[in-house]
């Protein structure tokens, strides 16, 4: 995987593991700003040195672009084949808003569209033109 997630651990209330750190002494209660709230049994200073070096080792260019050209031979290679019928064209996803758009109610397809939040804008969608929903009306084009 070209892109890697590398954390501190964080134990999460009400779990077996805040449960464990907390019967042992070993979870921060309050708000510190330290990246974790789990007392190593080792240094903190130098857990989280440990944790940036890690962080600066995985990403450096050279070794992200290796994730990449590693990503492109291994995977891509072996991809499975989607049959025609199946692919997303821009006349399936057309096909599939208009369904969508007369199959659902005007409120329904601004909550699915996104419109009232602003982020998509969708023409196809008849039923809320149709209605003049508000959120419609007031969303911009995007």
């Amino acid at each position: 995987m070209p892109i890697l997630t590398i954390n501190l651990l964080q134990a999460l209330p009400r779990t077996p593991l805040w449960d464990r750190l907390k019967s042992a002494g070993r979870l921060i209660a309050d708000d510190t700003g330290l990246e974790s709230n789990v007392r190593f049994l080792r240094p903190y200073d130098e857990v989280v040195s440990t944790w940036r070096r890690c962080v600066a080792h995985a990403y450096t260019p050279e070794r992200l672009f290796a994730r990449y050209e590693h990503q492109i031979e291994a995977t891509y290679a072996n991809r499975l084949v989607t049959p025609p019928r199946g692919k997303l064209t821009l006349g399936n996803l057309k096909r599939g808003l208009r369904l969508m758009s007369t199959l659902l109610s005007a409120s329904d397809c601004c909550r699915i569209t996104g419109v009232r939040s602003g982020v998509l804008r969708v023409r196809d969608c008849a039923a809320a033109r149709s209605t003049r929903c508000s959120a419609w009306a007031s969303s911009p084009t995007i």
